[in-house]
């Protein structure tokens, strides 16, 4: 087994972090104005998409290195 690139997976957690915190700040807005809010609404979007990559990427990474495979697919990873 080959060992673990730590400086990937600290870059991983970096942008996973970046984007929840992000995430955190936009749901503290009401509701309404949130939605009505086009910019706000694709931001969180996006940000969810982020985490979402970053978080599987590292789920990748980690099985793959220590596991001795690759998840078949997403729901192998989570």
């Amino acid at each position: 087994m080959s060992e673990v690139n730590l400086d990937r997976i600290r870059e991983l957690v970096g942008h996973l972090s970046d984007a929840c915190r992000q995430l955190r700040a936009l749901a503290t807005q009401e509701p309404e104005p949130f939605l009505a809010d086009s910019k706000a609404v694709n931001s969180a979007k996006y940000l969810l998409i982020v985490a979402s990559e970053a978080a599987l990427d590292i789920c990748n990474h980690l099985a793959a290195k220590r596991g001795g495979r690759s998840p078949e697919d997403y729901a192998d990873c989570m």
